[in-house]
């Protein structure tokens, strides 16, 4: 995609988009995919996770996450982002279907301001047809299904549904199959 630093931070975030309705109202609306929020501390676990640096890490600690099995290496690392496949696969899906999106992120990056205009997004074209071309992107992202699930606050681990399912079909079977437990 070759993307410039900074453009999936903020389109995994929020990227909010303002436009006037034909009633004359201003309308705001979200064009981030919003698998987390940083300045509330929440993430969608399934999607995203944060990584804090190497200093809270036992020198021992050696998992699929947090591996300090090169010490040095372990503690040198700066808090960061971690995408999960599915949600990379989304993002791929985003670009081919909206490419528009990205380079307005990339374009507005320099600019200081919270909300971006529709002309930011849409340079050059009539109204209508860019507010018919916003409303797909919208309906494409509240059909995704990462819009679907609730936030988490960061620091927790969840457990992911195909575990749950097993944790839950085992507990049966040990019900089932072991009756002094």
């Amino acid at each position: 995609m070759k993307l410039k630093p900074g453009v999936i931070n903020r389109l995994t975030g929020s990227f909010l988009i303002a436009y006037k309705s034909k009633a004359g109202e201003r309308m705001v609306v979200d064009i981030g995919l919003n698998v987390k929020n940083y300045s509330k501390k929440l993430h969608i676990p399934t999607y995203v996770r944060f990584v804090s640096s190497g200093d809270g890490v036992a020198v021992n600690q050696h998992d699929g996450f947090n591996h300090n099995q090169f010490y040095k290496g372990g503690r040198n690392t700066r808090n960061h982002w971690e995408y999960s496949l599915s949600c990379l696969n989304i993002i791929k899906d985003y670009f081919k279907k909206y490419k528009e999106a990205f380079d307005c992120i990339e374009k507005c990056m320099k600019k200081n301001v919270a909300v971006h205009t529709l002309k930011d997004i849409y340079p050059g074209m009539e109204t209508d047809e860019a507010l018919t071309k916003l409303k797909g992107m919208l309906n494409w992202i509240e059909n995704l299904p990462l819009s679907k699930l609730p936030y988490v606050e960061m620091g927790f681990d969840t457990l992911n549904p195909e575990t749950i399912s097993g944790l839950n079909n085992h507990r049966e079977y040990i019900q089932k199959n072991f009756d002094n437990i």
